[in-house]
C-alpha cells in the first residue's frame, strides 16, 4: 500500500498552489534526499457574498478568480526540503468605485520559498519547523479584486504528523507571517487527514485559519478601496480532496472547499486540479 505520509505530501503540495485560495498547507513529512516533486495545478473561485468587517453582505455579482500555478519541493537532505510556489492569477467583476475601481485585475502572485527541517522523528511521528520568503508579485492592490496583498515578508511554522499502520495519517500547523506595506501580521492554523483507500486512490479533509492583527474594517472609519491590503482580514475554511495515482511517478489531485466564517474577506467556494510529478 502507498505509504501514507507521501499520500499526505502529495495532496499537501496540491493544496499548497492553491495559495490564493487556503494559503499555505501543512507538510510536515521531508522528501528523500535527491528526490523532488513538481505540480502544476489550476483553481477557481468565486464567491456572491462578503463580510465588511463581520457583516455579512451581497456582492452586486459573483467574483471569480482563476488561478494557475506552479510548485516544486526537492530534498536537500532526507530532513531537509526546498520549497517553491509561484502562481497567476486572475479576477472578473464589474467596476464599483467602494469595493473595485479598476474592475477584474490579474498578475503574477507572490511567490513564496521556504525550507522545511524535520527537527525530531520517532518511527511513525515527525515534527519539522520551517521558515519561508515571500517575495511580492507583479499585481495592482486597493480593491476586492487584487490577487494578493502586495507585500514581501516571511513565515515562521511548526508542523507535526504521524502516520498510522492501516493507511491514515494526521498532520497539523501553526504560524506566524509577517509582511511589509502596512499589511497585519498573520497567525495561522491549520489540521487535515488522509487516508489511503488504496494503492491508487487517496483522500484528504483538512480546516484552516487564519487571523489578523490589524484593525481597519471594510467600509469603516479610514476605510477606502487603496486600504484594501490593510484590513483585517480574518476566515476559516475547509476543504477536502482525492488524490490518484497514475503510475509510479504521476498523481493527480481533485479538491474543493469553502469559506464558512470570516472578517473584511469575500466568502468564496472553490475548487482545485493538480498534476503531480514525483522523481
Amino acid at each position: 500500500m502507498t505509504r501514507p505520509h507521501a499520500v499526505l505530501s502529495r495532496l499537501a503540495v496540491a493544496l499548497i498552489v492553491a495559495a490564493p485560495v487556503a494559503g499555505h498547507a501543512a507538510n510536515p513529512w521531508t522528501l528523500p534526499e535527491g528526490s523532488g516533486e513538481f505540480t502544476l495545478g489550476v483553481s477557481s473561485q468565486t464567491a456572491d457574498r462578503f463580510y465588511a468587517g463581520d457583516t455579512e453582505l451581497d456582492l452586486p455579482t459573483d467574483l471569480d478568480l482563476d488561478t494557475t500555478a506552479l510548485a516544486w519541493s526537492y530534498g536537500l537532505t532526507d530532513r531537509l526540503t526546498l520549497d517553491l510556489q509561484t502562481s497567476y492569477g486572475s479576477s472578473d467583476f464589474l467596476v464599483d468605485p467602494g469595493l473595485a475601481p479598476q474592475g477584474g485585475l490579474s498578475g503574477l502572485n507572490d511567490t513564496r520559498l521556504g525550507l522545511r527541517w524535520a527537527a525530531w522523528r520517532d518511527g511513525p511521528a515527525v515534527v519539522t519547523l520551517g521558515v519561508a520568503a515571500i517575495i511580492e508579485g507583479d499585481y495592482d492592490t486597493g480593491a476586492i479584486t487584487a490577487i494578493g496583498d502586495g507585500g514581501s515578508g516571511f513565515e515562521l511554522e511548526g508542523l507535526a504528523g504521524y502516520t498510522f499502520g492501516n493507511g491514515f495519517a494526521i498532520a497539523g500547523g501553526m504560524g506566524y507571517r509577517a509582511r511589509g506595506n502596512d499589511i497585519p501580521d498573520e497567525w495561522f492554523a491549520e489540521v487535515s487527514a488522509s487516508y489511503a483507500f488504496s494503492d491508487f486512490m487517496s483522500g484528504y479533509a483538512g480546516l484552516q485559519s487564519v487571523r489578523s492583527d490589524g484593525d481597519l474594517r471594510i467600509g469603516g472609519p479610514g476605510f477606502s478601496p487603496a486600504r484594501f491590503p490593510e484590513v483585517q482580514e480574518e476566515y476559516d475554511l475547509g476543504q477536502a480532496g482525492l488524490a490518484f495515482q497514475l503510475a509510479e511517478s504521476w498523481s493527480l489531485s481533485v479538491g474543493g472547499g469553502a469559506k464558512f466564517e470570516g472578517r473584511n474577506t469575500a466568502r468564496s467556494r472553490f475548487w482545485s486540479v493538480q498534476l503531480g510529478y514525483r522523481y
